[in-house]
């Protein structure tokens, strides 16, 4: 005689997700999640944009610049780096690093930068400067790090100017 499996009542763990245009807090509790960011009147202007995957190794370098679609100094407006870590990678070594005018910060499964470059006369540049690095200037470039000795991972970056 068989009998009934047994059924487990699915739940999802708490967390942000971007949802019609808003990022939400989704969690189990609620069937209708709560708004955190209102991002539907959110506009970003661009004119060019790029998007790549790349394949980042354990303990490897990648650095990231976009000669192509920066403007004529080598400014971006806006890059978003998705990292995917291999499924069975436990949430305290979903992390890397990455470098930035000589400054290094961590970075978990995204990240998100914007900035628009200023055009007044005698402003600061702002954005993110994206030319490589060269004999006359050796900044430029985002360069991301895998610390990691047993893990490989996935960016997907998407850089507009």
């Amino acid at each position: 005689m068989a009998t009934q499996p047994i059924t487990c009542p699915y739940t999802t763990p708490p967390g942000f997700i971007f949802y019609k245009g808003d990022l939400v807090l989704q969690d189990s509790t609620s069937s209708t999640p709560q708004i955190y960011m209102g991002l539907r009147d959110f506009m970003i202007d661009i004119q060019s944009f790029s998007k790549m995957r790349v394949n980042l190794k354990a303990q490897k370098n990648f650095l990231l610049s976009q000669t192509a679609i920066a403007d004529d100094l080598g400014y971006v407006t806006f890059i978003a780096v998705k990292v995917i870590f291999p499924s069975d990678t436990i949430e305290s070594n979903k992390y890397l690093t990455w470098t930035y005018e000589g400054a290094t910060y961590p970075m978990g499964e995204l990240l998100i930068l914007s900035g628009p470059r200023l055009s007044a006369e005698n402003s600061v540049y702002g954005g993110w400067f994206l030319s490589k690095p060269s004999q006359y200037s050796n900044t430029g470039g985002i360069v991301f790090t895998n610390a990691h000795t047993d893990i490989d991972v996935k960016l997907e970056i998407l850089v507009a100017k």
